[in-house]
């Protein structure tokens, strides 16, 4: 019986750990479709907003509302319309718009007398 349990238990964690891991995929590395959710939805419906596409709270659930708004943005950018969002669909919604850009990798060679409290003035951030 003890066993019994111990198994469960393990295929429970097993199951809760790998539902989280597809909940928090990044935008473009699944295809989206009615029926999705997770922070890559909330992520497109984000974008979706901030172009005017989406008209609705970010929920995180890719509903009618979703695939409408996604149907729009299809048909302003000359893509197929389907109404889901593939790689096509996503690369031009945060690539090809002005609302989120491909990160830019800067290389800095540190120099002779360099501390981190300099690195991180001439680059705006914190130590």
């Amino acid at each position: 019986m003890k066993k019994y349990i111990r198994i469960c238990v393990f295929v429970l964690l097993i199951t809760i750990l790998f539902s989280s891991v597809a909940q928090a995929a990044q935008l473009g590395s699944r295809t989206l479709r009615v029926g999705a959710s997770g922070e890559d939805v909330s992520e497109l419906q984000t974008l979706l907003k901030r172009l005017g596409y989406f008209n609705a709270n970010v929920t995180g659930y890719y509903g009618n509302i979703t695939k409408s708004s996604v149907l729009s943005f299809q048909s302003a950018y000359g893509l197929s319309r389907d109404g889901i969002a593939g790689s096509q669909t996503t690369y031009k919604l945060k690539y090809e718009n002005g609302v989120a850009h491909k990160s830019t990798n800067q290389v800095y060679i540190v120099q002779t007398g360099d501390t981190l409290w300099i690195i991180s003035q001439r680059f705006s951030t914190t130590v």
